[in-house]
């Protein structure tokens, strides 16, 4: 299982999937409330993978990943007042089409690529923001030499998985309530 090294040891709980290396699934959605963890498991992900590749070695108790040419991120978005661009427009502008244009020539180059947005679209609602999000995740899916983290609040974008023939696969963290009925987070990562 990963973890985020910055969470102190006690308190981290590790989560374990697959993607790539025999299994049909290359990418990552990912579903959940807000604040429930998904950040964390991308930056925990992020981390394994980066530190991995660099030092060696990599904050999980077993990890086996493809070694990557670019490493492309996008955790946070803001909007742009002086440009009059709100947040939508931003993340449609420079993180859509900007990290495809990106991949689509690592990809022309057999270079292989890792990317994580988190909260794809998060700056609108769902009918505009979840097209947005599928059509991103069909255009990653024919690439040959990429691996993409995607997280999203839009029920639509679990077609991804349907979409891309199983390229993407969805995960969702976890909640459950406990006897009160009260929502209890859990962070643990699930299919």
């Amino acid at each position: 299982g990963v973890w985020f090294p910055y969470i102190n040891a006690t308190e981290a709980l590790p989560n374990s999937f697959g993607l790539g290396f025999n299994k049909t699934a290359r990418h990552m959605l990912l579903s959940g409330l807000n604040g429930g963890g998904k950040s964390t498991v991308f930056r925990a992900v992020s981390f394994a993978v980066l530190s991995g590749q660099v030092f060696g070695l990599s904050a999980a108790q077993q990890s086996k990943f493809s070694l990557y040419d670019f490493f492309i991120s996008n955790m946070t978005s803001k909007d742009n007042p002086a440009e009059k661009k709100s947040l939508f427009m931003v993340q449609a502008e420079s993180v859509i089409n900007n990290m495809r244009k990106s991949i689509d020539l690592f990809d022309k180059q057999g270079l292989r690529s890792f990317a994580v947005i988190d909260e794809i679209c998060g700056g609108t609602g769902e009918l505009s923001g979840a097209p947005l999000g599928l059509a991103l995740a069909e255009d990653i899916a024919k690439t040959k030499h990429h691996t993409m983290l995607l997280s999203s609040h839009f029920y639509g974008m679990g077609e991804a998985e349907v979409l891309t023939g199983g390229l993407f696969k969805n995960f969702k963290i976890i909640k459950e309530t406990d006897v009160a009925g009260h929502l209890k987070m859990t962070y643990k990562l699930a299919p």
